[in-house]
């Protein structure tokens, strides 16, 4: 994470760099209560002053971000992560 915590920097094993801001991240959840806001449209537009609380390792597979509006329920695999930087 960036100091401020708005950005997620990943270096991946081949030395690819990354870098996503946590407005970027927060809307690409895919979680199922995304997911169903999204269904609803209920999902919010954009997600200003946002920043990333906490980043947890899940095993081999990626990572779940917590971000300071409180969501901590989506899992972004690697390969997620980099499909996001790409698009």
């Amino acid at each position: 994470m960036t100091n401020d915590r708005s950005d997620l920097r990943l270096t991946f094993a081949q030395g690819e760099p990354l870098t996503l801001s946590a407005h970027r991240l927060r809307a690409a959840c895919k979680c199922a209560h995304c997911t169903r806001a999204r269904i609803d449209n209920t999902f919010p537009a954009t997600f200003e002053f946002l920043s990333i609380t906490d980043v947890v390792p899940q095993g081999h597979f990626g990572i779940n971000i917590a971000f300071s509006d409180g969501h901590a329920r989506g899992i972004y695999p690697w390969s997620y992560l980099r499909a996001i930087a790409a698009a």
